[in-house]
């Protein structure tokens, strides 16, 4: 295991299509390339997320359900490994399941226990979620989490319904954990050029 506190990043959306998984594929890859330590990102959109398809040729070929069910013989950083890829810059990805079914059985209980394995090992956790930002899952990827990036459309629209939704995760957060007044005071709000 490390010897510094991980860091947990999710990458969020209100919307499908703002921009969020190339985002997180892009922040993953340059953080990965200038820092040097262990980087992970993480498709935890309950919707068969497509970030392990961007990774080209590096693509996993285990999924998060394949570590889900070995959580107790992950030991070492090399056991987690079996179920990463890796890019060309270091960063290491983590997917979902091919089919929505067994992608959207994952609630809070399942991604906190993914997480807590993975914080073990890497010093950063970049996670991509779903367009559900108050659904339970995402929930289970907010606990813990240090910092926020709300990835939104050029729009009006999108920017309104952007705020109301960092403001009801603010609440429902702050509720559960003293830490999330700090994780969205320090939120990087990014807005994404139309297409």
């Amino acid at each position: 295991p490390r010897g510094t506190e991980p860091r947990r990043i999710p990458v969020l959306a209100r919307k499908g299509g703002a921009g969020k998984t190339p985002t997180r594929l892009m922040l993953g890859q340059t953080l990965a390339s200038e820092r040097g330590d262990r980087i992970v990102a993480v498709d935890g959109s309950p919707d068969a997320g497509n970030l392990g398809y961007r990774v080209g040729p590096h693509r996993p070929e285990a999924s998060m359900t394949d570590l889900l069910n070995e959580l107790d013989n992950i030991q070492r950083y090399a056991d987690v490994r079996r179920f990463t890829g890796q890019t060309a810059s270091g960063l290491e990805v983590l997917m979902s399941d091919d089919d929505p079914q067994i992608s959207t059985a994952f609630g809070e209980y399942e991604y906190s226990a993914v997480l807590s394995v993975l914080d073990r090992f890497y010093n950063l956790v970049l996670i991509d979620t779903g367009t559900g930002i108050l659904d339970s899952a995402v929930q289970g990827i907010l606990d813990g989490t240090d910092q926020i990036i709300l990835v939104v459309a050029p729009s009006l629209d999108a920017a309104r319904a952007a705020q109301a939704s960092a403001q009801k995760a603010e609440e429902e957060a702050a509720a559960a954990n003293e830490k999330a007044d700090r994780m969205f005071r320090h939120s990087l709000r990014k807005v994404s050029p139309s297409k």
